[in-house]
């Protein structure tokens, strides 16, 4: 069986996912759309360009559509992280502030507990 010729790969997968450089999404309950690249809604997306769709696609997706809301979550870390505070601190330190006691003793915690309105 003869190999298909690129142009016929392009134009069939051209022709199955009808795709262009654009993406649609919902905001404020309207359909919004965004041009990946300039002229986006007028190339399509094909065998030889689908890479290139894929990096764009998701450089919007997790960089571009949620920069508003991820500029206010950055400035946060920033603001702890350039302290001299933080600058101090070494990485086991680091992970016992973020998550915790990972090995608990819960015998060592009820011998020091006070029960006030309860028995144990």
């Amino acid at each position: 069986e003869e190999a298909m010729s690129s142009e016929d790969a392009n134009s069939l997968f051209e022709n199955t996912f009808c795709l262009d450089f654009v993406v649609s999404y919902e905001a404020n309950g309207t359909t919004q759309t965004k041009e990946l690249c300039p002229d986006g809604k007028d190339r399509s997306v094909t065998m030889d360009s689908r890479g290139e769709f894929v990096k764009l696609y998701c450089e919007w997706l997790l960089t571009s559509s949620v920069e508003r809301q991820f500029e206010p979550f950055r400035k946060g870390v920033r603001r702890v992280c350039d302290s001299p505070l933080f600058n101090a601190l070494d990485s086991a330190e680091l992970e016992l502030i973020v998550c915790g006691e990972q090995d608990l003793d819960f015998g060592q915690m009820r011998s020091h507990a006070v029960y006030d309105g309860y028995t144990e």
